[in-house]
């Protein structure tokens, strides 16, 4: 006897399509990486992911452009001239990066300079095994796109997470404890004051809780 099948076939649709889109960002490294990428095009990370859908989001995609990616590969002494130092983040970690930002560890305000912008805590490493931090810019050009402003590993995380406590908006509560080898540890204040959901993120917002209290003006203001 056959078992029947109960998965949803809308989560089913949405894993077909960030495998697709995976596929897609993947060669657009392998271009990149390879020396063969035109100079003036932007590199496709994914669609828009649920976790900035539910921060209001309106763009369509998350894109990276090369100067960025160029950036978050290259050693201290090899950066591109904007940045102060290069982020020494793996080509291999790169290759991630959309999955790593359909489900983050955390998700922060961004800085004053760039109201409407977010952080997320991912759980890829550089080469000397700090969390990746992904700014993104929120719907840039007219709110065609969600712009990776950069990527970076942080030094000493759990001090700037006790200076940035009141800037977090979502927690995985999931992935919290990937966090607990640098000394992070969260209180059950912060799980029942801020958004939090689990790994099912990256396909449905089925899971989520506290989203629908999150104000998007008093985020980004």
């Amino acid at each position: 006897m056959t078992k029947s099948n109960n998965i949803n076939p809308e989560f089913t649709q949405k894993i077909n399509q960030n495998l697709s889109e995976n596929n897609v960002f993947m060669k657009q490294l392998d271009k990149y990486f390879a020396g063969t990428m035109s100079p003036h095009e932007v590199i496709n990370v994914c669609s828009t992911p649920n976790i900035l859908k539910l921060l209001h989001s309106t763009a369509k995609k998350v894109v990276l452009n090369q100067k960025d990616l160029r950036n978050a590969v290259s050693s201290p002494i090899n950066h591109n001239t904007s940045h102060t130092e290069g982020h020494q983040i793996e080509i291999s970690e790169i290759y991630k990066l959309s999955d790593a930002i359909r489900n983050p560890i955390l998700v922060l305000k961004g800085n004053d300079k760039n109201k409407n912008s977010v952080v997320l805590i991912t759980d890829l490493k550089n080469t000397i095994n700090q969390n990746v931090f992904v700014p993104i810019s929120l719907d840039r050009q007219n709110g065609k796109i969600n712009n990776i402003s950069t990527l970076y590993g942080k030094k000493n995380i759990a001090k700037y997470l006790s200076l940035h406590t009141t800037d977090i908006i979502a927690i995985n509560i999931e992935k919290a404890g990937m966090l607990a080898d640098t000394e992070v540890q969260f209180f059950q204040s912060i799980y029942d004051t801020v958004a939090h959901y689990d790994g099912s993120i990256a396909y449905s917002t089925q899971n989520v809780e506290g989203f629908n209290k999150i104000d998007r003006s008093s985020i980004f203001q």
